[in-house]
């Protein structure tokens, strides 16, 4: 697991006070507002910095943190991301996953309880589409789309970081 997962990312400013308008990239924006502090991430630079408050504008997470009062020092910050330490996420129930621990894992196919048969790929990346999530798994000859569902990833063991799926006949065949 990561050290450190990242909640927004900081798109732009907003008016002169230094608020700064986010892009959520967790599945729980509705915590947003709980945050007392965070990292912000900009390539080589990660700073700890204390939240002022976090509010929503037409949908999206607004931050104003302390220390920077003005629109010129929030302009610094934007494209960065806001980050929390791992061990701080929100407590998922069972069967749920934070994307950001499915990429990496290796996906083999499902045989039986506990066997893996042939390995797959290795989940590149999650897509979020209407109605599902898909993972992106990549091997060496190609990328393809394996639909995020309890019917065809049979077993999600993110501590071993390996993922048993049973695609139906043809899944794997098509392009993505």
């Amino acid at each position: 697991m990561k050290d450190f997962i990242a909640v927004a990312r900081l798109v732009r400013t907003r008016g002169i006070k230094g608020e700064l308008v986010a892009e959520s990239l967790t599945s729980h924006p509705e915590q947003l507002p709980e945050l007392k502090s965070v990292f912000l991430d900009k390539g080589a630079t990660r700073h700890k910095i204390n939240v002022a408050r976090v509010w929503f504008h037409d949908g999206r997470p607004v931050f104003q943190f302390e220390g920077i009062p003005s629109m010129t020092e929030a302009e610094a910050w934007v494209g960065a991301e806001v980050q929390i330490p791992a061990d701080e996420r929100m407590q998922l129930e069972e069967g749920e996953y934070y994307f950001s621990d499915l990429i990496g894992c290796q996906v083999v196919r499902f045989v039986s309880e506990g066997v893996s048969g042939e390995t797959i790929g290795v989940v590149k990346d999650v897509d979020e589409m209407p109605g599902r999530a898909m993972l992106v798994v990549v091997n060496t000859e190609r990328e393809m789309l394996i639909p995020l569902v309890k019917a065809i990833c049979r077993e999600i063991d993110v501590n071993a970081r390996i993922i048993r799926v049973d695609p139906p006949e043809g899944l794997l065949e098509l392009a993505d």
